[in-house]
């Protein structure tokens, strides 16, 4: 929530805001175009975490569109997906048996994967 206000003011932002994004849209989903009337959710365009580095403010309503249920669910699912895929890959775990080096060595095997037997 923004730098001074209240929790009854955000409630009453929410709410107008949340009718003006539908009017706006015509009530229909910006994304399949069905009409939803009220029933629909005023979703960020660009996500809430990212506003501050495109320099927009959470509260920005040119950065709101009104989606039914369902695409607000897909886009929001595919948002946490794409935030993941950048992680990269997880390391490998390795375990600490007793004797893995040992047996590593015996075998011929890098104990870290890369590099030449001990």
């Amino acid at each position: 929530m923004g730098v001074g206000r209240t929790i009854l003011d955000h409630a009453a932002w929410y709410r107008d805001t949340r009718e003006a994004v539908a009017l706006s849209a015509g009530f229909l989903c910006q994304s399949c175009k069905r009409y939803i009337g009220m029933h629909g959710e005023a979703d960020h365009i660009i996500p809430r975490a990212q506003c501050e580095a495109h320099g927009l403010s959470e509260y920005d309503r040119s950065n709101l569109q009104w989606l039914c249920k369902s695409c607000h669910s897909k886009k929001s699912n595919a948002e946490r997906w794409e935030g993941k895929r950048r992680k990269g890959p997880k390391p490998i775990k390795r375990s600490n048996v007793p004797g893995r080096k040992l047996f590593l060595a015996m075998a011929g095997i890098p104990p870290d994967g890369k590099g030449q037997p001990p």
